[in-house]
């Protein structure tokens, strides 16, 4: 696009894929703020398919984390912490500790720019 000059369409695009990317990166920024700790033993993200329709979101979580004493955490990253759901991230962290940890408790919450 910019080779061609269509800035109007490589503005559009970049509104469109702002929030997308720069959540992505902010993820980044915590996993490496993580690594750098030597806290933990893993970090990493999480993805799980329910069952059901099609309809049916899929279970992800943002970062997982075994801690050094094998304590895990799980959070969302966000970056208008207005927008995070307890609730549901209990959901998905039930699934989790299910499916991967054998009904380990995991300690959970969210992360945003206000974290940082």
């Amino acid at each position: 696009m910019i080779e061609i000059k269509n800035y109007s369409a490589l503005s559009e695009l970049i509104k469109n894929e702002y929030s997308t990317y720069s959540g992505r990166i902010l993820e980044r920024w915590f996993r490496q703020k993580m690594m750098e700790s030597q806290q933990y033993a893993e970090i990493g993200a999480w993805w799980h398919p329910r069952k059901g329709n099609a309809d049916t979101p899929d279970n992800e979580i943002d970062i997982v984390t075994v801690r050094l004493d094998g304590k895990v955490q799980a959070y969302e990253v966000k970056r208008n912490k207005n927008k995070y759901s307890k609730e549901l991230l209990s959901e998905k962290v039930a699934d989790l500790s299910h499916s991967a940890f054998g009904n380990t408790n995991i300690t959970f919450g969210c992360l945003s720019l206000e974290d940082m």
